[in-house]
């Protein structure tokens, strides 16, 4: 068994090539990474980095706090950096008939969890994902998604989450 996310062996100069969460119907993700937002601002002007866990919201923290932490990362935790993301056709379609692709993220594993990343990468057994960290805003019944990020989570996880 392989681990099913990674795509293909380290290139020479370390990077990973990673299937980022489940497919998507393709307008969502014409939307969601348009060039214009920020989640394609960071990953080009090379600032996109991800955690090893998802932030969680401690007991004595407000709703404002948390949102704030989760709109950001942690340099205590980082554990790779995304280098870029391709759109890529799955030759699939929705329940509802609309196009699915896939999105692919070039990843660099680095910080002070991107060891355990990279042993995790080249086991060879499941479950290293990178699982997108997105907040949902509701404003006069519509609502949108912002993606944040993608975190390195994995099951059972030695990684502290922020």
């Amino acid at each position: 068994m392989t681990n099913q996310s990674k795509l293909s062996a380290a290139s020479p100069d370390g990077t990973y090539e990673l299937l980022l969460g489940p497919l998507i119907p393709e307008y969502v993700a014409d939307t969601l990474f348009a060039s214009h937002t920020p989640i394609m601002r960071r990953i080009t002007a090379g600032q996109c980095f991800g955690e090893c866990g998802h932030p969680r919201r401690q007991r004595d923290m407000s709703l404002q706090s948390f949102m704030s932490r989760a709109m950001a990362v942690d340099h205590l935790y980082i554990s790779h950096q995304i280098l870029a993301l391709s759109i890529v056709p799955a030759n699939q379609v929705s329940v509802k008939g609309h196009p699915l692709v896939k999105v692919i993220g070039t990843i660099k594993p680095c910080g002070p969890w991107g060891k355990i990343l990279i042993v995790d990468l080249e086991s060879q057994h499941p479950p290293s994902k990178l699982y997108a960290r997105s907040i949902k805003t509701i404003y006069d019944d519509e609502s949108t998604f912002t993606v944040v990020t993608w975190d390195y989570i994995i099951t059972p996880t030695p990684c502290p989450g922020g």
